[in-house]
């Protein structure tokens, strides 16, 4: 199978199937969200109703351009070739970063501090956006404890393609599992710290070329079906409660194309979205929803040197591996690291990591305009990571209009920002054979030459990480309470 065509892998239940077509008459589904998810699950409603004689319409509402009328946005080079102009396909949200008690929250670098603020954080937009964008082909690591495990592994051989780690990721993996205790597997569902000895990367061959996994050909699929409406160009969005069917709303919506308001009553909002959309549309609409604990993201950014003799690991001849010019890749998932005369106390993970090395880094706003001072012999190592045991209150903020980010005392942050720290700085040991310097720094180059060195913040990222839409879509899918999902913070009750 050279890409994925067919839905086994998320068929509904029989009993989910019977609740579904009992209901069909006069109900509409809208499926909500920019996302690989939302695709995935219109092709399930559609595949759920395919054979009866009477078929709902099914919506699926996005915002943004079409990126997948691009004949080339499956390629593996489509991000570098695209880096000046990826904001096309960008959404910004606006966020209100709160800090507790107006506390303010200094880094371990004494001259670098993080006062209340605003700021634009960018998710993608249209059709499957957070795939299009995807500054780095999405992996799947040991991340998950669902018992659906089955179903999980054949999501994977379905629609990934699994690659045993080359000689300098089984380098970095082996000397990983040695300094954070980490069993090595081929698994995905780990119920203690593991680190994968495979890449299950979102990447298919098509004939003897290898594709983007972004599930374009399912999106053209559905595109051919009369009861599928794929609604773009979404600039407003109104959802207002049945006051008849707490499982039903209307939906009011227009576009830059259609001005004027469509309206779909008897509505089953199925929310398929990003975390800031589901709050933003909630919020515009005056519905009530439930504070959102979601995990803390971290991001860092340093440069090594890309031979290190001390490990063996080599990177100076090393090309893109599978796209993205990224040249190696590991995911794992860990307890804290322990400072010297600490024990662990729990083996139950509580960090979910992916950490990669490329010579550019295309996760800032500004494209791909962040790279390693190669000239110096130098490339990029990027660890990214979300704490499971350290979350943040995310709500709607309705006096500014923005999504309320909710941080925790100083002390909580700076203990949780000095944990991720300490996993990038192994991960620096694993591949160099000498720990960082600290505080860790991160060094990056301009396109004008100019390399510094800053102090990197928690919210140092601008764009939504890859690590954010795997953790969505597998979670959304097979059910978990690892990561939130609008699916699952509003207990969608008709779908």
């Amino acid at each position: 199978m050279s890409c994925f065509t067919n839905t086994n892998s998320i068929r509904p239940s029989a009993q989910y199937r019977r609740q579904l077509q009992a209901n069909v008459v006069n109900k509409n589904y809208v499926v909500i969200g920019d996302t690989t998810l939302a695709c995935l699950y219109t092709a399930k409603l559609y595949d759920t109703f395919k054979n009866e004689s009477q078929q709902p319409q099914i919506y699926w509402i996005t915002s943004g351009n079409d990126q997948t009328t691009d004949i080339n946005v499956e390629s593996l080079d489509y991000i570098v070739r695209n880096e000046q102009t990826i904001d096309k396909a960008l959404t910004p949200n606006r966020v209100h970063l709160v800090l507790e008690n107006n506390e303010v929250i200094e880094t371990l670098a004494l001259d670098n501090r993080v006062f209340e603020q605003y700021f634009q954080f960018y998710t993608g937009s249209g059709p499957l956006g957070d795939g299009v964008v995807a500054y780095y082909q999405p992996v799947i690591g040991p991340w998950f404890t669902s018992d659906s495990r089955s179903r999980i592994e054949n999501f994977i051989k379905t629609n990934t393609l699994q690659v045993d780690l080359t000689k300098n990721e089984m380098i970095i993996a082996t000397n990983l599992a040695s300094l954070l205790n980490l069993s090595m597997t081929t698994s995905v569902v780990a119920v203690k710290p593991s680190i994968l000895t495979i890449n299950n990367i979102f990447v298919y061959r098509q004939n003897q070329k290898l594709e983007r996994q972004i599930f374009r050909d399912l999106y053209v699929n559905l595109t051919t079906h009369s009861n599928v409406n794929i609604v773009t160009h979404t600039n407003n969005l109104y959802i207002q409660p049945d006051p008849n069917d707490s499982c039903l709303n209307t939906v009011i919506y227009s576009t830059l194309r259609q001005p004027i308001s469509v309206t779909i009553e008897n509505a089953c909002v199925l929310w398929m979205s990003n975390l800031y959309s589901y709050i933003r549309t909630l919020g515009i609409s005056d519905i009530f929803h439930k504070k959102i604990n979601v995990p803390a993201f971290y991001r860092v950014v340093l440069p090594i040197n890309k031979a290190n003799p001390q490990t063996g690991v080599d990177f100076t001849n090393t090309t893109g591996l599978y796209g993205d010019g990224v040249t190696s890749r590991i995911t794992f998932c860990c307890t804290d690291v322990m400072e010297p005369g600490e024990e662990i106390n729990s083996t139950t993970p509580t960090w979910n990591i992916t950490a990669y090395t490329c010579d550019q880094d295309f996760g800032s706003k500004n494209g791909g305009n962040s790279f390693a001072n190669t000239s110096q012999g130098k490339t990029l190592l990027i660890v990214e990571g979300i704490s499971l045991s350290h979350r943040r209150i995310y709500s709607w903020d309705n006096i500014n209009l923005s999504v309320s980010i909710g941080l925790n005392s100083n002390q909580v942050e700076l203990d949780f920002y000095g944990k991720f720290l300490l996993i990038a700085s192994n991960i620096y040991l694993a591949i160099t054979g000498n720990p960082p310097l600290l505080p860790v720094t991160s060094t990056i180059c301009t396109d004008d030459g100019l390399c510094t060195d800053y102090f990197p913040l928690e919210f140092g990222n601008q764009k939504e990480s890859p690590l954010i839409l795997v953790m969505r879509l597998l979670t959304s899918l097979y059910g978990s309470t690892t990561y939130p999902t609008p699916a699952t913070v509003s207990g969608q009750c008709c779908g």
